[in-house]
């Protein structure tokens, strides 16, 4: 197992650790119907997440971890063009 490998899988855990706080309350939230109440601060970790990943990637050379962090924006972005559709569309259903 190579050194990229070892950090990769190390940086992965430690996010995934740093984001059990916030998946719990996204579940508590689902349960409760309210999931719209988690989705800014899910993409606030996420946002993080691939800034750790593509700083990491980088100081070790590790293509997989930037590759990862460039996904992850790039679905962030999806996510927030989304949005913004969800909400043009709410605005017109109600005019």
């Amino acid at each position: 197992m190579g050194l990229n490998t070892v950090t990769r899988k190390a940086t992965l855990t430690w996010l995934d650790t740093l984001r059990l706080p916030l998946t719990a309350a996204e579940r508590v939230a689902k349960r409760a119907g309210q999931e719209r109440a988690t989705v800014a601060p899910a993409a606030a970790f996420s946002t993080f997440e691939a800034t750790v990943k593509e700083t990491i990637g980088r100081l070790t050379g590790d293509e997989t971890l930037q590759g990862l962090a460039r996904l992850q924006r790039a679905e962030l972005e999806q996510r927030a063009r989304a949005e913004e559709k969800q909400t043009e569309a709410e605005t017109v259903r109600i005019a």
